[in-house]
């Protein structure tokens, strides 16, 4: 897995950034500084966006390492229920 395949497109940030922003919640009487609070909202919204594609990466990256490594990969983990389920739930496989 390449670095570049753990950020998010330039298209996708955007995106989210324009959601959070028309979903900003303003609270009431702070009118004025909606342009922060929504600016605010992009930010956080972006950045765990990122977190969530960067946590998936890291745990494929995990996965491929220790499928490099069989005997330990089949004797500690290839073959138990539970770790196939989490790597079904994770989508690695």
């Amino acid at each position: 897995m390449k670095a570049k395949d753990t950020v998010m497109a330039d298209g996708l940030i955007e995106n989210i950034a324009d959601i959070a922003w028309d979903e900003a919640e303003v609270p009431e009487g702070q009118n004025e500084l909606s342009h922060l609070y929504r600016e605010l909202a992009s930010r956080i919204a972006i950045a765990k966006s990122q977190a969530e594609i960067s946590f998936k990466a890291g745990k494929k990256e995990v996965v491929d390492t220790l499928k490099d490594h069989p005997d330990f990969y089949k004797k500690m983990l290839g073959n138990s229920p539970d770790w196939q389920a989490k790597l079904k739930e994770w989508g690695i496989e």
